[in-house]
């Protein structure tokens, strides 16, 4: 079984997957700016690629090692809604399309979650900032802290593209792990206990956060 959560943004998209208990993190850079729809167009095809041959990766592991009997080979992905009312809508809408459109015409996922695009707002908005710490630091210092905490159970951490250099996790980065946690909770993946600590370190897990499975019906062209 391999889960994946993405949050999409053009200049740097966090994607972490959750693939043999190990929690795999890729930050995906392309290359220029969106100075035209084309560039968005090629830019979006570019981090649609690479998220693809990410969990393609996963999935040929297990289908390779004989794991598809109990479902190893199936592919779970949850993704953030892109916002409607803001300067960056319109990009981030293509963004969105491409990705969705790559990954369902590819086949390569068996479900696709969504939530909406407040959603990191809405978890930590439950949880303690005496430090005063940016939105964006607030989501690397819970992410680091329960990550940290399923370490200490077994899970391993690997934080891809730091061959040259060992690096730090990123904010898009901790923030796709922070969904990718309400889909592991939606798959009633970990114990009672251990979500229960997990709970405990991020307050923001006990807000009711719908989750939403997106349904694509192919019609076919008269």
């Amino acid at each position: 079984m391999v889960y994946a959560a993405i949050d999409p943004s053009y200049s740097r998209t966090g994607l972490c997957i959750l693939h043999n208990n190990t929690f795999i993190f890729v930050p995906i850079s392309p290359e220029g700016k969106n100075q035209s729809y084309s560039d968005e167009i090629t830019r979006a095809r570019i981090i649609a690629a690479e998220v693809y041959g990410r969990l393609s990766f996963c999935k040929i592991y297990d289908l390779a090692c004989g794991k598809q009997q109990d479902k190893a080979a199936v592919v779970k992905l949850l993704i953030e809604e892109p916002m409607i009312s803001s300067f960056k809508a319109s990009s981030l809408g293509v963004l969105s399309g491409v990705l969705i459109t790559s990954i369902i015409n590819t086949e390569l996922v068996n479900e696709i979650y969504t939530v909406n695009p407040n959603t990191i707002r809405q978890l930590n908005s439950a949880v303690s900032n005496k430090e005063k710490v940016t939105k964006k630091q607030l989501s690397l210092k819970v992410a680091n802290e329960i990550l940290e905490y399923l370490q200490s159970l077994g899970f391993k951490v690997v934080l891809e593209k730091s061959e040259k250099r060992k690096r730090k996790l990123s904010h898009d980065e901790a923030e796709a792990f922070l969904l990718l946690l309400l889909l592991l909770n939606y798959e009633q993946y970990f114990s009672k206990e251990i979500w229960t600590k997990i709970v405990s370190i991020h307050k923001g897990y006990n807000k009711n956060v719908k989750i939403n499975k997106l349904k694509i019906e192919m019609q076919e062209v008269a």
